[in-house]
């Protein structure tokens, strides 16, 4: 065995006679080096050579590309802004120009890649060209991106919870007083029995109140850890629906709204659970009336449209920002003029109406045309039998 294998097998590194000369090195650097991009440019800036891991990368072939500017892999905006000469001139001043920036490929796809621009000198320190060593971190990048994004969105989500723990400390608080006060009145034994029923229906009232925020929180937790079953029985929808009408209607009175409903002459029939349904169309139906100025009116609709049961629940109420849209049906989501008009509540009848209504294998979608236009809601449920529907 001669000297030279002797080396290697024992560790040593190969002599430089091993991978030729000058020529030979650079071609194996340009061939089998495919993990980095690596292009040299002219002192103008166009593409002199260029090694396989480039083809790699951007997907251009060394005949497509040899010949094109510096500025083939930048995006648009970055060439509008000369951010090509700007990399070539700071490396041509200072020897070197790191940069991390998105590039685009040949199909036109983006890369975040991060590299370096070396100035290449003569003995002289003529400019000869430029080196360019880079490397395709784009899954990285998205991968940041996304986290931090995500970062985003739980910081939101912790400030929005914050909040809702306020709001929700306050409107239990809320209706203590009252019942304080009649309880007051009846423990001091009034004689005015008018002025005892009076603070009776009041007391009532705010039980009702807090039994109901309660109820739907519990409904909330349920359903989040999917312990909420559906009693489900073939039924016309014409029942809940009705039900939920006769039980908005003195909030109706209350804020002097007009409540129109329309329903199919004859039965449509589903397979829901009755209580939970009435609970969707009521908490619509009482979302709307919240949201919507004396003298203006609601309207609910059901009918059927090919393989479902479409209700809808239009308002000329407060409407709603574009903005807010994407996020009506998120928990512990409520604009702070929406509360407002609302006097007060969580704004969880929404997101209960979104879960309960998946829990029948259907969805709910909301339209507005923005703020003081009012809104509609869209709730699809699959019917009973379709094929013997139509």
């Amino acid at each position: 065995m001669d000297e030279r294998a002797t080396n290697t097998l024992a560790g040593e590194p190969p002599g430089k006679e091993s991978l030729g000369g000058a020529e030979e090195q650079h071609r194996l650097l340009m061939e089998c080096v495919t993990d980095y991009a690596i292009f040299f440019l002219d002192a103008h800036g166009h593409v002199a050579a260029w090694n396989a891991g480039a083809t790699r990368i951007f997907g251009y072939s060394e005949a497509e590309i040899i010949g094109q500017p510096f500025s083939t892999f930048f995006t648009d905006d970055e060439v509008r802004k000369g951010e090509p000469e700007k990399e070539l001139h700071t490396a041509a001043t200072a020897g070197r120009a790191n940069d991390d920036r998105w590039l685009v490929r040949k199909d036109g796809a983006r890369l975040w890649c991060i590299g370096v621009t070396t100035a290449l000198r003569d003995e002289g320190s003529n400019l000869r060209g430029f080196a360019k060593v880079l490397r395709d971190r784009t899954e990285q990048k998205r991968l940041e991106e996304a986290l931090r994004q995500r970062a985003g969105e739980l910081a939101e989500e912790a400030r929005r919870k914050d909040e809702f723990l306020a709001v929700l400390a306050h409107e239990l608080r809320n209706p203590l007083a009252p019942i304080r006060n009649a309880l007051q009145v009846i423990r001091l034994g009034s004689h005015d029995a008018a002025l005892v029923e009076q603070m009776r229906g009041m007391a009532e009232r705010q039980v009702g109140y807090m039994t109901h925020l309660v109820d739907d929180l519990l409904d909330l937790s349920r359903i989040s850890r999917g312990l909420l079953r559906l009693l489900v029985e073939p039924l016309d929808v014409a029942e809940p629906v009705q039900q939920a009408v006769e039980g908005v209607q003195p909030l109706v009175r209350e804020r002097s709204l007009t409540l129109s409903v329309s329903l199919p002459a004859e039965p449509v029939y589903v397979e829901g659970d009755r209580t939970r349904l009435q609970q969707v169309v009521g908490n619509l139906l009482s979302n709307a009336a919240k949201y919507t100025d004396a003298g203006g009116t609601v309207l609910l609709t059901s009918r059927q449209e090919g393989t479902k049961l479409v209700l809808r629940v239009r308002d000329t109420g407060i409407g709603i920002a574009p903005e807010m849209l994407p996020r009506i049906f998120d928990l512990f989501t409520q604009e702070e003029s929406a509360r407002y008009h609302a006097q007060g509540g969580l704004g969880l009848g929404l997101p209960l109406v979104k879960e309960l209504v998946a829990l029948h294998g259907g969805t709910v979608q909301v339209r507005s045309e923005g703020k003081g236009k009012g809104s509609e809601f869209t709730v699809r449920i699959p019917l009973r039998h379709p094929a013997a529907s139509q």
